[in-house]
């Protein structure tokens, strides 16, 4: 269970280890931190770790309670990671702290990063090393390599097979030499997502369309989505990867999600009871249910599509 990072696990793929089916939307609590909040993770214990755009660090048991509030840095905009060893993993400025499960401080290491280049939400490999921007950090603190990335690819790296390192269209072994670099058409962006096979899909941007990508574990090119399908589309914040190896892009136009099969062809549209609504990438549980959300609403559907739930707040996402 949990949710130890960003996008929910080390291939990105936006899908949890729980079952949500029996969540019904109800409002449980609530809690107003000083700042926006750019992600949370959450342990196997159901413990709540977040930082704030103030530098503030909290702690928050499964029950709302408030178990930990500290000053960390000047800035926290990234969702921290939960490590092999339980540590909490937090990017503060251009450093990378390292917390205990009770937010007492372990170690921090700063970072030499290119102008302009931030770090993005880390990941962590078997061997618990941290990833991110490019950069290898060992679990005890020590910078592994760096590979001097520019600002568009310093996205949140995917961990494949053997810990090979995805960063959009270039792949990298452990010792941080490239195994394969796709050139494209178009700016590459957004994190790369992985299939159970350590295929590689990403999204390129160019003239006001957008395309996904599939390379296989070698570095081929297998497929691209076709352009008339995609013309004139746009997609904010990435992907994610269903349970059933669908693809779910959000359109930014009209707030729907265009839906790519595992072969690149772009689905049919589903029956219009059925269209799911939201503008950032979809969550899904190991069952299938989807989640989709706005900055102020959240929505549930089941596997097939059919509407449960909605929850209407403030600010749910940043």
């Amino acid at each position: 269970g949990g949710w130890p990072k960003y996008k929910a696990n080390k291939a990105n793929t936006n899908t949890a280890l729980s079952d949500a089916t029996a969540n019904s939307g109800t409002e449980k609590w609530h809690f107003s931190a000083d700042g926006n909040i750019y992600g949370i993770v959450i342990s196997e214990t159901g413990n709540i770790y977040f930082g704030t755009v103030n530098g503030t660090f909290y702690i928050f048991d499964r029950n709302g309670v408030n178990v930990k509030k500290i000053p960390l840095c000047s800035r926290i905009d990234t969702s921290p990671v939960i490590g092999n060893d339980h540590h909490i993993y937090v990017f503060c400025n251009s450093s990378l702290i390292a917390l205990d499960e009770q937010a007492n401080k372990q170690w921090e290491t700063s970072l030499s990063l290119k102008t302009g280049n931030y770090l993005s939400s880390p990941s962590i490999d078997s061997e618990g090393n941290i990833h991110s921007a490019g950069v290898k950090i060992s679990y005890t603190g020590k910078v592994l390599w760096n590979l001097n990335l520019e600002s568009y690819e310093a996205v949140s790296p995917a961990i494949g097979f053997q810990d090979l390192v995805y960063y959009i269209n270039r792949a990298y072994d452990t010792e941080g030499k490239p195994k394969w670099h796709y050139s494209t058409t178009g700016s590459a962006e957004w994190e790369t997502v992985l299939d159970e096979k350590d295929n590689t899909y990403f999204l390129t941007f160019i003239a006001g369309a957008s395309k996904l990508h599939k390379m296989n574990i070698y570095g081929q090119h297998t497929w691209q989505t076709d352009p008339e399908k995609t013309e004139d589309e746009w997609f904010a914040s990435g992907f994610s990867l269903s349970p059933d190896k669908s693809f779910y892009l959000p359109r930014i136009s009209n707030n729907t999600y265009m839906i790519i099969d595992q072969n690149g062809l772009v689905l049919s549209a589903p029956d219009p009871d059925k269209t799911l609504i939201g503008d950032f990438p979809p969550i899904f549980d190991n069952e299938g249910n989807t989640f989709t959300y706005t900055r102020t609403l959240l929505k549930a559907y089941t596997s097939d599509h059919t509407f449960e739930w909605e929850y209407k707040g403030s600010n749910i996402s940043t």
